[in-house]
C-alpha cells in the first residue's frame, strides 16, 4: 500500500475548491510535508503558504450546522462498515464491532493528545456519512460529517484500488481562523472521507504484523493524518519542512507566525506516522513523532501568552525640605571638568517629576 495524491480544481460560480486525494498506508519518514503546493507545484519553498485547516470556529456540525473545530471534529462511520471489514480480519477470533470503533477512538485520540486544541467527537447515528454525489457542482460544501469512515470495494471506489485506505479532503480557498486566535493563510477544510477497502486485510492484534496485512489502528491513525493537512515525508523529500536538519528534534512553533523558522529539509525521520508504506501493509505504529507533532503544531499552532503585567512602581511625593537637607549636606559642587579631560560627553538622562 503506496500513497498518492492527484489534485483536481473545479470553479463553479467564481468559487474555487482544491481536491487532494492522499492513500492509504504510511511507512515512515520525518520532516512534513503539507497537502498543498500554493499553486506554484514548482516551487515548494511557498507551500507552507496554501497550508489546508480546520477553521476554528464556535459552533458544531450537529448543533449548528457548522464546520470547524468548535464541536470537536466530527466524525460517523457508515453503518455497513463492520460487517464489511471483520471477515478480512486475520484475528482469531476476529474482532467485533465495539473493538473497530475503539480502535478508530484511540487513533483520533492520539492525535489530539498532541494539541490541547484539538478534539475528535464522534456522531455516528446523527449524521449520516455521505460521498458528494458524483453530479454535485459544489462538493467542497461538505457532505456527511467532517469527517466520513467508509469500507468500499475497487469497485465502488476506484481510488482505493491497491491501497488498505484512501483519505479524501475538500477545501476552499478561505483563510481558516487559526487555533493561536488569528487569521491564518491558506485554506479552509470542510470535509474529509476515509475509504477502507474491503479487499485488503487487517489485524487488530499488533503481534500479527508482518504477515502481509494492515495493523487497522495504525493505518487509521495515518489516515486521520491526511484528514488534518497532511501527507508523506518519505514520498516528497523536496517538499519536506523543518525548523533544522534534525528530523528527530521538537519543532518549535512560533505562536504568531507558525511559518516563521521553517526550511525545506530533505530530512526524515524514518519512524513518523505521517511516512508512505510504499505499497507495504501498514505495519505497527509505535505512536506519533516529533516530526508529526511538529506538522500538528505549525497547522493548530498555540495561542500566544499574554505579555507579562507590568510590575507598578509604588508613587512617592517628592520631598522639597528633604531635598534642600541632601544639598546642603553634599557641600558645593565639584567643578566640572573638560570634554578633553574626561572623554566624550555623554548625554545624561533628563529626570522629570509630575
Amino acid at each position: 500500500m503506496t500513497s498518492r495524491f492527484k489534485i483536481k480544481y473545479l470553479m463553479v460560480s467564481l468559487v474555487f475548491a482544491l481536491l487532494i486525494v492522499a492513500a492509504g498506508q504510511p511507512a515512515r519518514v520525518g520532516a512534513f510535508v503539507i497537502g498543498s503546493d500554493n499553486g506554484t507545484p514548482e516551487d515548494p519553498s511557498d507551500d507552507l503558504l496554501g497550508a489546508p485547516r480546520w477553521n476554528n470556529v464556535p459552533g458544531s456540525l450537529v448543533g449548528q450546522g457548522v464546520r470547524g473545530l468548535g464541536g470537536g471534529l466530527e466524525y460517523a462511520i457508515a453503518p455497513d462498515f463492520c460487517d464489511r471489514l471483520i471477515p478480512q480480519f486475520i484475528d482469531s477470533p476476529p474482532p467485533t464491532c465495539d473493538q473497530l470503533r475503539q480502535a478508530i477512538r484511540h487513533a483520533a485520540d492520539q492525535w489530539a493528545a498532541g494539541s490541547p486544541f484539538l478534539r475528535f467527537t464522534d456522531v455516528t447515528g446523527q449524521i449520516a456519512p455521505q460521498l458528494p454525489p458524483p453530479d454535485s457542482d459544489r462538493p467542497w460544501r461538505g457532505y456527511g460529517a467532517e469527517i466520513d469512515f467508509f469500507a468500499l470495494s475497487p469497485q465502488e471506489y476506484p481510488d482505493v484500488t491497491e491501497f488498505g485506505a484512501y483519505t479524501t479532503w475538500w477545501y476552499l480557498y478561505q483563510q481558516p481562523m487559526g487555533t493561536n486566535g488569528l487569521r491564518l493563510p491558506g485554506s479552509t477544510l470542510t470535509s474529509a472521507d476515509i475509504v477502507v477497502n474491503v479487499e485488503a486485510c487487517f489485524h487488530l492484534d499488533p503481534s500479527l504484523t508482518g504477515r502481509g496485512c494492515n495493523h487497522f489502528e495504525s493505518l487509521i491513525l495515518h489516515e486521520l493524518g491526511h484528514a488534518l493537512g497532511l501527507t508523506h515525508p518519505n514520498e516528497y523529500p523536496q517538499r519536506n519542512f523543518d525548523t533544522d536538519d534534525n528530523p528527530f528534534n521538537v519543532m518549535v512553533i512560533n505562536c504568531r507566525n507558525p511559518m516563521k523558522g521553517f526550511k525545506l529539509s530533505p530530512h526524515y525521520d524514518p519512524n513518523a506516522v505521517m511516512n508512505s508504506s510504499m505499497g507495504q501493509p501498514e505495519p505497527v505504529l509505535a505512536g506519533l513523532t516529533n516530526d508529526d507533532l511538529g506538522a500538528l503544531h505549525f497547522l493548530y499552532p498555540p495561542p500566544c501568552p499574554p505579555p507579562p503585567t507590568p510590575t507598578p512602581v509604588p508613587y512617592k511625593a517628592f520631598d522639597t525640605l528633604q531635598y534642600k537637607a541632601d544639598m546642603l549636606e553634599e557641600g558645593p559642587a565639584a567643578p566640572r571638568t573638560s570634554s578633553a579631560s574626561r572623554g566624550p560627553i555623554m548625554h545624561e538622562p533628563t529626570l522629570f517629576w509630575y
